[in-house]
């Protein structure tokens, strides 16, 4: 799929809970919708107060789900980008949005990466970080 121009538009908005669980089913983020509560995902966009997405002809194709003081830093919770249009700088350009979005180069973003992602958020210029600490949720 070419993208002409690149024909995605970004932009802060709370999507809504179907097509953003859509979103994560299909890229094996979460199992199936089925399986997730989505009164716990619809709290979670709810008291989100950043939230960035990217569209493709008003499909919903990323979301970077995040928290800010706009002031210091931005938690970011979720950043999901539909497998057909991964490798295209979507991924890279909904970090920097968010960053911007909460405030600019002034921000620290902060966010717990999967195994399998951390390479990218490598590439895309975040570092590890070794002085933080997590207390994790119980399964």
């Amino acid at each position: 799929m070419r993208l002409a121009g690149g024909g995605i538009s970004y932009r802060v908005e709370r999507p809504g809970v179907d097509e953003v669980l859509g979103l994560f089913a299909s890229t094996g983020y979460i199992p199936s919708p089925e399986t997730v509560d989505s009164t716990a995902v619809a709290r979670a966009l709810a008291h989100s107060n950043l939230i960035v997405t990217a569209r493709h002809h008003r499909r919903l194709v990323a979301i970077a789900r995040a928290w800010a003081d706009y002031a210091s830093t931005c938690y970011l919770a979720d950043l999901v980008v539909a497998v057909a249009y991964r490798r295209r700088g979507i991924g890279r350009t909904m970090v920097h949005r968010t960053r911007t979005e909460a405030g600019g180069g002034g921000i620290t973003l902060v966010l717990l990466s999967r195994p399998e992602a951390r390479g990218f958020y490598e590439r895309v210029g975040l570092a590890a970080a070794d002085d933080a600490f997590i207390i994790r949720a119980r399964p």
